[in-house]
C-alpha cells in the first residue's frame, strides 16, 4: 500500500456509509414471502399489486378488490408502522431525531405499480403524510406528469432542503449518472437473487454524495437493508472483487479494509451487531457458488486446492484424460497455457513485482518459478476437467430426486442411469473415471451450486406461465454448449426456428436478438404464419417434438396454447389450463431417462407429476429402429409412435398436427442421421418444421445423405419452404449453416419441382435442388469469369500445384494401427522441434499426431517441408 504522508485527502469530504440490516422475514414471519431461489426475503411477492389479470393475480378479482393496490396490504401497513414505532429497537424513523436526520431518503422498489401503491399508502400515513412523495419509478402518479425526474426531485427538495421532508421512490432511475446531495439514506425494498453486487454497490453509493445542509455537513449517510442474507453476500462478493489489481492482500485483510470504510451493522430487536470479517468471508463464498451456478460450472472455483499439488503420476492421468476428451471432440484445450495476473496467488504477485524491479533473490527465483509451475499445472487441469464439468449442472438440473436432496461428487453418478452418462457426458468418460478425478471438485461449491440451480427450478414454480417460461429459458441460458453433438438449442434459437415457420408467443422482439421482459406491464409477441398457427397452437392440436434433451421446444409448443386461449378471451384456472395443456396437446420422445426428466423438469417443474401428467416417452433404441425400418418407410415405428396405447391415453391413434425440433445431426459413426429424423417426421405429422444442417441441399450420396439425395425428397411440392440460416448456434463447428425446413402434407407449393429458398430470411429464390453435379447451375457471370481468367497468357491452373490423394501414401486410418501399413509408431506429443505435425483421423475423430522428420513415409514430395492448404475430398461431412 502507497502512502501519500502530507497530501490531502481526496475523500475527506465524503460522508461515512453505514449499512444497517433488519431481518424483515423474522419480523413479519411469511412462508409465502421466502424467495425459494436464496431462501432471502421475496420483495416482488411482499409488494405485489393487484392487475385484474387472472394470469399475475393467481385468482379471479371479485368487486371488494381495487386494481392497482396491494395483495399485502395488511402487512405493508405493519411494516411502515414498525418503521417509526418508538423503542429501543432503532428503526429508522422511531425518532424526532431521525426523522430529522432522514429527511430525504432514496426508496427502491420492486417495479412501477408497486411504487405508485406504495405512494397511495405514504400519503395517508399519520407520520409519512408530512414527506413529500415523489415517484420516479417510471408513469408516475395521476397528479406527478414530469418525465424530468432529476429535476422532480431537486424541486421538491428546494433550496431549503432543511425546511422540507421527501421520499423518492424509484425502481430503477436515479441510481446511475447524477447525485442527490441531500438524500442521507437510501431504502432496499428491491432485490432477488439475480442483483448483481456491482449494481447494489451502484446504488447504495447514491446517498455518499457530500453537502452542507443548513451550514452543516454530511458526515454520514446510510443504507437500510431489509434481506440482510442476500445483502451480505452482495456485500461481500463487492469487497472482495473491489481490490485494485495488484494488491498484496488476503482476502481477510481486503475484507476488513472494506468493513472499516463501510461497516455493516446487523440488528435484531434492540441489539445492534456488527457483522465481521469472518462473517463477511463466509458470505464470500456464497458469492463464489452463486457465480460458479451462473457460469454453468465453467469457473475455476469449481475446484479445490488438490490441483496445485498434483504429481508427476496425476500429471500423466491428466494428459491421458485429455487425449480421450480430445478423440471425443468434447474440450478444447491448448497446449500453451496463459496465466494471467488474476490466476495467481498474492505470494507470486508480490514476487512479479520485485521481479519487475530487479529484487528477486536466488530463492525468491526459486520460489517464483515453482508457483509458476503450480499454477500452470493447475490451470491445464481446470481446462482438461472442463470438458466434463460443463454438462453437470444440465443433468443436475433434471435429477429426479426431491429438491432437498444434496447432490455432491460421491453420489452424482448414482442418479445418472447407464445409458444416459453415455449420452450427456464424453465418449470415454466411463462413471469410475469421473469418480477417479472427483477428488479435484470444491464438494461444498459442488453440491451449494447444484442446489441454487435446483432453486431456481423451484422458484419459478411459484410464477405465472409466461414468466416461468422466462425464468427457465434464463436457467438454461447458463448451461454451455459441450459440443457439436450435444448442443442445448438455446432459446433464442427455439424462438427463431418457431417464429419464422409456425408463428406462436414470441419471447424476442422482432430481430429475435433482443428478449422481452415479462410482467405485467409488457408480455410476448404474438407472431401469425397464415392458418398454420391457428390450426397448430390451440387446444384440440397435439404437437410432437421427436427428439428432446431439453424440453424447451415443446415449452415453447405449450405456452404458445396458452397464449392462444389467453388471446381468445377463454382463460380459465391458469394452474388447471397449463396442467391440461401438457397432459392433452403436448407430446415428447426422449432417448434416455435423463433427457426425459430434463424435459419433465422443464415443463411441469417439481410440481406433483400426479397433478401435471406429461407426456413424455423413452425411446433408448431410436437411431437402430430408424436405421433398420428405412426401406419399409418406418411402418412399424409410425404405428408405435401414433397408437394411443404408447403414451397411455387408450387404443385409438393420435394424429399429431405437428412435429417439431431439432434432431441428432450424426451418429457416433459419423452417419448423417438428421435425414431419417426428417422423413421418419413427414410419416408421422401434417406439418413438420425442423432444423438441422444444410448439406443434404447439394448432390452428396454418402453418409446417408442418399436417403434425401432423390426426386421425392427434393423435388417434393410439400415443402413450403426452405430457409438457410448462418450461425443459429455460434461457435458450434460442423453447425455453421442449418436451414428451417417446413413441410405440409398435402400442400402443393407450384413451383414444378422447385423449391423456395431464403438466405437469413431474406432474398427468397426458387431452386431445383440439385441430385447429380451436373445440375448444379453456374451462374452467368461466374461462367464468364472462369473464361476470362482461363483464356490470360499468364494463367496457371490451381491443379499444378494441387496434390493427389493421399501424397505420402498414408490411409486415413493410419493413425489408429500404423502397423497395419508396416510402420512404426506415431507421436502423441512433439518431441523435438523438427517433429512434423499429422492431421487424420484417431477413432472417427479429427486429431493431431507428430512423426520424426526421418519417418518411413511410403512416399515423400518437395511440398513435405511447405506450406500446405488441407482440402476434405468430400464436399463437406454434413
Amino acid at each position: 500500500v502507497e502512502k501519500h504522508f502530507g497530501d490531502s485527502n481526496p475523500y475527506e469530504s465524503l460522508p461515512k456509509m453505514n449499512i444497517y440490516t433488519y431481518d424483515l422475514a423474522a419480523i413479519i414471519s411469511s412462508d409465502k414471502y421466502e424467495d425459494i431461489e436464496d431462501t432471502a426475503f421475496n420483495f416482488k411477492e411482499f409488494f405485489r399489486v393487484w392487475t385484474g389479470d387472472p394470469l399475475f393475480d393467481k385468482k379471479e378479482l371479485d368487486d371488494t378488490v381495487k386494481i392497482d393496490t396491494f395483495v399485502h396490504e395488511k402487512d405493508i401497513k405493519r411494516f411502515l408502522d414498525l418503521l417509526v414505532e418508538s423503542g429501543e429497537h432503532n428503526y429508522p424513523y422511531s425518532t424526532i431525531q431521525y426523522r430529522d436526520n432522514f429527511k430525504h431518503t432514496l426508496w427502491m422498489l420492486p417495479g412501477v405499480k408497486e411504487a405508485k401503491a406504495l405512494s397511495n399508502l405514504l400519503k395517508n400515513h399519520p407520520i409519512f403524510q408530512h414527506f413529500t412523495m415523489v415517484n420516479v419509478a417510471g408513469d408516475g402518479d395521476e397528479e406527478v406528469k414530469s418525465d424530468d425526474a432529476f429535476k422532480l426531485v431537486k424541486k421538491a427538495i428546494s433550496k431549503r432542503p432543511d425546511e422540507t421532508r421527501t421520499i423518492t421512490l424509484s425502481c430503477g432511475r436515479l441510481t446511475t449518472g447524477v447525485s442527490v446531495p441531500e438524500w442521507t439514506a437510501v431504502f432496499m425494498l428491491s432485490g432477488s437473487s439475480s442483483t448483481s453486487a456491482s449494481s447494489y454497490l451502484q446504488t447504495i453509493f447514491r446517498v455518499q454524495t457530500p453537502a452542507i445542509i443548513a451550514n452543516k455537513m454530511k458526515t454520514n449517510c446510510y443504507v437500510f437493508d431489509f434481506a440482510p442474507d442476500r445483502t451480505l453476500k452482495m456485500i461481500a462478493e463487492a469487497g472482495n472483487l473491489s481490490t485494485k489489481k495488484g494488491s498484496t492482500n488476503d482476502d481477510k485483510t481486503k475484507m476488513g479494509d472494506f468493513l472499516n470504510f463501510c461497516p455493516v451493522i446487523g440488528i435484531v430487536g434492540s441489539e445492534m451487531k456488527p457483522y465481521s470479517t469472518e462473517n463477511m468471508l463466509i458470505q464470500l463464498k456464497r458469492a463464489l457458488i452463486d457465480r460458479v451456478a451462473r457460469n454453468g460450472f465453467d469457473d475455476r472455483h469449481l475446484y479445490n486446492d488438490n490441483l496445485l499439488q498434483l504429481t508427476d503420476l496425476e500429471i500423466s492421468k491428466f494428459q491421458d484424460l485429455k487425449k480421450i476428451l480430445k478423440s471425443s471432440g468434447a474440450s478444447k484445450t491448448s497446449d500453451d497455457i496463459l496465466v494471467n495476473d488474476q490466476g495467481l496467488d498474492d505470494e507470486v504477485r508480490e514476487a512479479k513485482e520485485k521481479k519487475n524491479k530487479k529484487e528477486l533473490s536466488q530463492e525468491e527465483k526459486e520460489k517464483l518459478a515453482e508457483r509458476m509451475k503450480k499454477l500452470k499445472e493447475r490451470s491445464s487441469a481446470i481446462k482438461i476437467l472442463r470438458g466434463i464439468a460443463i454438462r453437470i449442472p444440465l443433468l443436475v438440473y433434471g435429477a429426479d430426486i426431491d429438491i432437498k436432496q444434496k447432490i455432491g461428487v460421491e453420489n452424482f453418478t448414482e442418479i445418472i442411469d447407464d445409458k444416459s452418462w453415455i449420452e450427456f457426458m464424453p465418449k470415454g468418460i466411463t462413471k469410475d473415471l469421473f469418480k477417479e478425478f472427483g477428488k479435484y471438485f470444491d464438494n461444498e461449491v459442488f453440491v451449494e451450486a447444484g442446489l441454487k440451480i435446483r432453486r431456481q427450478a423451484k422458484a419459478a414454480d411459484e410464477l405465472p406461465p409466461l414468466e416461468r417460461v422466462q425464468a427457465i429459458a434464463d436457467i438454461f441460458a447458463t448451461f454451455k454448449n459441450p459440443d457439436r453433438e450435444t448442443v442445448l438449442t438455446p432459446w433464442r434459437a427455439v424462438n427463431l426456428h418457431m417464429g419464422v415457420t409456425i408463428g406462436g408467443a414470441s419471447f424476442f422482439e422482432d430481430d429475435f436478438e433482443t428478449p422481452i421482459k415479462i410482467n405485467d406491464d409488457s408480455t410476448i409477441r404474438w407472431i401469425v404464419k397464415s392458418n398454420l398457427t391457428n390450426d397448430i397452437f390451440n387446444t384440440h392440436s397435439n404437437i410432437l417434438e421427436i427428439n428432446s434433451k431439453s424440453g424447451l421446444y415443446p415449452l415453447y409448443a405449450a405456452i404458445s396454447i396458452f397464449q392462444d386461449v389467453r388471446n381468445k378471451g377463454q382463460m380459465k384456472n391458469v394452474e388447471h389450463l397449463w396442467a391440461d395443456i401438457l397432459n392433452n396437446n403436448i407430446y415428447v420422445i426422449c432417448r434416455t431417462k435423463m433427457a426425459a426428466a430434463i424435459t419433465r423438469r422443464t415443463l411441469n417443474g417439481f410440481k406433483d407429476i400426479k397433478d401435471f401428467k406429461t407426456r413424455v416417452i423413452v425411446m433408448d433404441d431410436l437411431v437402430n429402429q430408424m436405421s433398420s425400418q428405412y426401406n419399409s418407410n418406418y411402418a412399424n415405428l409410425v404405428k408405435h409412435i401414433k397408437s394411443k396405447k404408447t403414451w397411455h391415453i387408450g387404443s385409438d391413434i393420435v394424429k399429431f398436427d405437428a412435429v417439431i425440433g431439432n434432431p441428432p445431426y450424426q451418429s457416433d459413426a459419423k452417419q448423417q442421421i438428421y435425414t431419417d429424423f426428417y422423413l421418419l417426421a413427414r410419416e408421422i405429422g401434417e406439418v413438420v418444421s425442423l432444423i438441422f444442417p444444410v448439406g443434404w441441399q447439394e448432390p452428396k450420396n454418402a453418409n446417408n445423405l442418399s436417403k434425401l439425395n432423390n426426386e421425392k425428397i427434393k423435388r417434393d411440392p410439400q415443402i413450403m419452404f426452405i430457409d438457410n440460416r448462418q450461425n443459429v448456434f455460434p461457435g458450434i463447428s460442423g453447425a455453421e449453416w442449418t436451414n428451417f425446413v417446413l413441410w405440409k402434407k398435402g400442400y402443393d407449393n407450384q413451383l414444378g419441382g422447385k423449391q423456395m429458398i431464403y438466405t437469413n430470411g431474406e432474398d427468397e429464390d426458387e431452386v431445383f435442388l440439385p441430385i447429380n453435379k451436373e445440375d448444379i447451375e453456374k451462374p452467368k457471370e461466374l461462367v464468364t469469369l472462369v473464361e476470362l481468367v482461363t483464356n490470360h497468357a499468364s494463367f496457371r491452373s490451381i491443379q499444378d500445384i494441387t496434390s493427389s490423394r493421399k501424397p505420402y501414401g498414408l490411409g486415413t486410418d493410419v493413425m489408429d494401427d500404423p502397423s497395419k501399413y508396416g510402420l512404426p509408431n506415431i507421436q502423441e506429443q512433439k518431441l523435438k522441434d523438427d517433429d512434423i505435425k499429422i492431421y487424420g483421423l484417431y477413432k472417427r475423430r479429427q486429431s493431431i499426431f507428430y512423426i520424426k522428420s526421418d519417418y518411413p513415409l511410403p512416399r515423400r514430395t518437395k511440398a513435405i517441408d511447405k506450406y500446405k492448404v488441407f482440402v476434405p475430398y468430400a464436399w463437406g461431412n454434413m
